[in-house]
């Protein structure tokens, strides 16, 4: 398994009137710097939040990081020509 990437967001659960709220903040310069960075080859970047084992020093109660999962290609099915079917 690879290591986690980070994004710089703080982000905040809190308990709001109809129920929890999640307060994303970040500063847009290094947002900006950190997507350009690890976007895809179609412009996307995929993130994952998961909550904090305990809460940090400004806060924080989930953390944000980069989802590097990619479709493993060697695990596809071969498609099955009619000589190959076992019925």
């Amino acid at each position: 398994m690879s290591d986690k990437i980070y994004a710089p967001i703080n982000v905040k659960a809190r308990d709001g009137r109809f129920g929890q709220e999640f307060r994303i903040s970040f500063r847009a310069d290094k947002l900006l710097a950190f997507i350009e960075q690890h976007k895809t080859e179609s412009g996307f970047i995929n993130l994952v939040m998961t909550q904090r084992r305990e809460v940090g020093k400004f806060k924080e109660t989930h953390s944000v990081t980069l989802d590097t999962w990619e479709p493993n290609q060697s695990r596809r099915a071969e498609p099955v020509s009619g000589d190959d079917v076992p019925w």
